[in-house]
């Protein structure tokens, strides 16, 4: 990651300007960045619940085809060290068979469509909520404006 604002600040306005270039419906769909309160990240370091902290924060880039355009989702995921390596903490090694066969064919099973425990937000699980802008968006400046 770069620590340099004209970088940041390039890349940022790429991605805005790709995003005013998609069909409306996916245009209303993107969002320019993610917010993690302390709170969340709080609550992930300590979903062990033995007084240990877990280790770091890592996000997965995702994306959404809409109307034949990606757009890019975040998923956060909380993080063990173990020697030099940090592992997802509490991420399958693999998804039960009807999950599987619900990403290969794009249909949910009926048991799956009320399985979100919190709308999405991450509350109660081992993946991070996220807020994202829009609607929750920083002040102006140089990324945003």
């Amino acid at each position: 990651m770069s620590d340099n604002w004209s970088v940041i600040r390039e890349e940022v306005h790429t991605y805005r300007n790709y995003v005013k270039r998609l069909p409306k419906n996916a245009e209303e769909k993107a969002h320019f960045c993610y917010l993690l309160k302390k709170e969340e990240i709080d609550r992930l370091l300590n979903l062990k619940g033995d007084g240990t902290q877990l280790d770091g924060v890592r996000m997965y880039i995702g994306g959404n085809i809409i109307d034949g355009h990606l757009v890019p989702t975040v998923h956060v995921v909380v993080c063990e060290k173990d020697g030099d390596q940090y592992n997802d903490y509490n991420v399958p090694a693999s998804l039960p068979h009807d999950v599987a066969m619900a990403a290969e064919t794009g249909i949910a099973p009926m048991s799956l469509m009320s399985a979100s425990t919190d709308g999405g937000t991450g509350s109660g699980s081992s993946t991070g909520g996220t807020a994202p802008c829009p609607a929750t968006c920083s002040g102006t400046n140089i990324l945003n404006s």
